[in-house]
C-alpha cells in the first residue's frame, strides 16, 4: 500500500449486496468501498493505520499489518489461484 490514503469523498451510504469479482453475493458496508483484484472481492475503509485482512477459501484469515501482502499471497492473487475468498483494506484517511 505504501503512501496510500483515502481523500474525504464518496463511500457507500448503506450496506449493499451485490456481485462482485468471483462472488455472487458479496456484502459491501456502509461506509467503504468495493471492487475486485484478479477477480477478488475488496473492501476498502477508512481507518487511523494501514491494515489488510485476507480472507482464505479455508476459512482462515491472514492479518497483515502494514498492509502490504507477502510473496505468496500476492503470488496467489495474481495467478488466480482460487486460495483468497476476499481481502478487507484499511487506509488512514488524508
Amino acid at each position: 500500500l505504501g503512501d496510500a490514503a483515502l481523500r474525504p469523498g464518496p463511500l457507500l451510504t448503506s450496506t449493499t449486496n451485490c456481485a462482485l469479482g468471483t462472488a455472487e453475493h458479496f456484502v459491501v458496508e456502509a461506509g467503504s468501498i468495493g471492487f475486485s483484484v484478479c477477480g477478488v472481492p475488496c473492501t476498502l475503509r477508512p481507518s487511523t493505520k494501514k491494515h489488510a485482512v485476507v480472507h482464505l477459501i479455508d476459512g482462515s484469515t491472514v492479518d497483515v499489518e502494514d498492509g502490504r501482502l507477502d510473496r505468496e499471497l500476492s503470488q496467489a492473487l495474481f495467478a488466480r489461484r482460487g486460495t483468497i475468498a476476499s481481502i478487507d483494506v484499511r487506509l488512514p484517511v488524508r
